[in-house]
């Protein structure tokens, strides 16, 4: 039953030519209304896995719905999860063959919200910066594997009201100004035209994905939970892009830069644990 319900979401992702798949979720929100619900946090994270090994996540996820007696057919949400749910999570994320990366946005820190005014504009941003990195990811996988197709598939998790051709078009324009050397989005392993969104209960890699975000979120987040939950991330941090062994900017990384850079939020007294176990 599991491996007919894995095949069957799996094909889903078969008609499309990529070598590998990026699953994309988020978790906290884009307002900027602190106090009033609106989180302190907005994060949107990733995870790039062989198409090959698809199977894999869906087998998994399968078996952990069956753990936690969750049926089959409903997304396995973080949110949803008790500490002891989330901790099974994590420890079934860290046996799987994918790595992540997370981009955190510090809301308060921005020094003109005005500027994220405009529907979407945060996501986007956000987005641009996740992109940037899952393909230095892809990139560095190819070096390891010259001979796979390293093309990226990219599912986004279906947000309600979003268009994705708002999306493609942003991606058009971000290719149009991108310039290599500045270190920005490597469009050899990326395609706007491989940008699809699908329901979350639909694929685990966005199920798998949103532990992700939620992990992170649960990490950072000072305002909208009575305190901070690190042990999450830490625990998959063995999953996040490490580029020469360097996680920070890389499987995680934290902005804006205008004041609370990516230097001085290590000496914050709730972020001195991020240099000690990111930095190094």
């Amino acid at each position: 039953m599991v491996q007919k319900i894995s095949l069957s979401n799996i094909n889903l992702l078969n008609k499309f030519e990529a070598g590998y798949v990026c699953f994309i979720d988020e978790s906290g929100d884009e307002g900027f209304k602190f106090g009033k619900g609106s989180s302190e946090w907005f994060i949107i994270s990733g995870l790039v896995i062989r198409k090959k090994g698809l199977i894999v996540l869906e087998t998994a996820l399968a078996d952990i719905k069956q753990k936690l007696h969750w049926a089959e057919d409903k997304h396995l949400h973080w949110n949803k999860l008790h500490h002891l749910e989330k901790k099974l999570l994590c420890e079934n994320i860290l046996t799987l063959p994918f790595q992540s990366v997370s981009v955190a946005i510090h809301k308060p820190s921005i020094i003109e919200p005005e500027n994220f005014s405009e529907r979407y504009r945060m996501y986007y941003y956000t987005c641009s910066h996740l992109l940037e990195r899952i393909s230095w990811l892809a990139k560095d996988i190819q070096r390891i594997q010259p001979e796979e197709n390293h093309k990226l598939l990219t599912i986004f998790s279906n947000r309600a009201g979003m268009s994705y051709d708002e999306l493609r078009n942003y991606l058009n324009i971000l290719q149009s100004k991108t310039n290599l050397e500045d270190g920005r989005i490597d469009w050899n392993f990326l395609d706007k035209d491989l940008v699809k969104a699908y329901k979350p209960n639909q694929l685990a890699g966005l199920q798998f994905a949103d532990a992700v975000a939620g992990a992170t979120y649960n990490a950072l987040e000072t305002i909208n939970q009575k305190e901070q939950k690190k042990d999450y991330l830490l625990n998959i941090k063995p999953k996040l892009y490490s580029h020469k062994k360097t996680y920070w900017g890389y499987g995680l990384k934290i902005l804006p830069k205008e004041k609370l850079t990516q230097i001085e939020i290590t000496t914050e007294k709730n972020y001195v644990w991020l240099k000690e176990n990111f930095k190094k």
